[in-house]
């Protein structure tokens, strides 16, 4: 499910503005001047995850990028690129085409505006193969983070030694630079998804609880170039394998691992991308929605209603103290009984010749000789009324 894109913050949450970050400086925005600043009407945008259909989001006026690089004193037709920091710590890149008037956007240009204590990010869709979910940016605790680079936009990767690994068990971490000018230096930072952070191109980290986090590597040159590495994902231990991407924690999104054990009743965890849109998980163990949903539907009547689960858990013990107390089934043949047998019209109305046969205790299609059985069993009940009749005549005088 693709989060909506003007969702509220949560309450007592605040958002600064946003923080524009030059190579010789840097500018705040506060939310009056960004108020004061919008140039894009309310309206909507595409909003798509991998693998759904497009879904129209609505926001408020908004601020497009292009007008917020001009506001922080730079020139967007100078600009190489624009980097957002997501709450994971990936970077969201525009070019400078991005930023070009009019938008290269069919919905419209890249937007940031203010709403109900957040600061949110989005950037439309390029296409209609484009997805743009993680792109869909919201901060409730202290400032949006935009970089306006002059440099080249560096092409980061990070590798590891192992993909799953123990608790406490060391990783070897590593960075590989594509793009940068050789000679000059670059600075790398860490981010490795349980809230502490490493600086250095090859680094050693240990993770000290089960769960699967997300390593990230942002790079930064002295010429103005940088760039951020995609997640990279390690296995620690061995977490509840949840649905989707998301998973345990209590604390900060940030701090939280991209899956693992869920600490206390609070639930929550890292609700954002890479789970398309912020989405959350269905249950703390990853199943618990699915299955009382299918046990649901499992006891739907004809009528297509669903009982509740109180109804469906009275009903399964129902069953199953009917099912301890069933009798076993004895197939034979009615020789004699205390009752009255149903007359032939009874029979007739009560069903068919064979149901009325299952009734009494006998079924002609799965006992071929019961018929047999039947003619000498009455064969037996005539002999013996005769035997017993001449016996009780009087024997003739003599």
């Amino acid at each position: 499910m693709i989060a909506a894109a003007c969702a509220g913050a949560p309450a007592g949450a605040y958002a600064a503005g946003v923080m524009v970050r030059l190579a010789d400086g840097e500018r705040h925005l506060g939310p009056g001047e960004i108020d004061a600043a919008v140039d894009r009407p309310a309206g909507s945008y595409l909003l798509r995850a991998p693998g759904t259909a497009a879904e129209p989001v609505a926001h408020p006026p908004a601020l497009s990028m292009r007008r917020l690089v001009t506001l922080a004193g730079a020139s967007p037709s100078a600009v190489t690129f624009v980097s957002i920091e997501r709450p994971n710590r990936t970077l969201a890149i525009l070019r400078r085409a991005d930023l070009a008037d009019p938008a290269p956007f069919p919905d419209g240009p890249p937007i940031v505006w203010m709403d109900s204590g957040s600061t949110r990010y989005l950037r439309p869709l390029r296409s209609s193969a484009d997805v743009n979910a993680t792109d869909n940016i919201g901060v409730t605790e202290g400032d949006l983070e935009v970089r306006v680079h002059h440099g080249r936009l560096l092409d980061v990767r990070a590798r590891a030694d192992r993909r799953e690994v123990p608790a406490r068990r060391p990783v070897r971490l590593s960075a590989e630079v594509r793009g940068a000018v050789r000679g000059r230096a670059l600075s790398f930072r860490w981010a490795f998804g349980d809230g502490t952070d490493a600086t250095g191109r090859a680094v050693r980290h240990s993770f000290r609880r089960a769960g699967v986090y997300e390593a990230v590597v942002t790079v930064d040159g002295v010429d103005d170039s940088g760039g951020a590495s995609e997640p990279l994902r390690i296995r620690v231990g061995d977490p509840p394998r949840n649905p989707g991407d998301t998973g345990g924690g209590t604390g900060d999104r940030r701090q939280a691992p991209a899956q693992g054990p869920v600490n206390g009743s609070g639930g929550g965890g890292s609700g954002g991308s890479p789970a398309p849109g912020g989405s959350s998980p269905a249950g703390d163990d990853g199943t618990a929605a699915g299955a009382s949903s299918d046990a649901a539907g499992s006891s739907s009547d004809d009528s297509g209603a669903t009982p509740s689960r109180a109804g469906a858990a009275a009903l399964s013990r129902h069953s199953g103290s009917d099912r301890r107390a069933a009798a076993p089934v004895i197939r034979g043949t009615l020789v004699s009984a205390r009752v009255p047998a149903p007359a032939a019209a009874e029979v007739e109305a009560s069903g068919t010749g064979a149901e009325a046969a299952a009734r009494r205790g006998t079924d002609p299609d799965s006992d071929p000789f019961g018929w047999i059985a039947g003619l000498l069993a009455a064969g037996a009940l005539v002999w013996l009324g005769g035997r017993r009749e001449l016996r009780a005549r009087p024997e003739p005088a003599g």
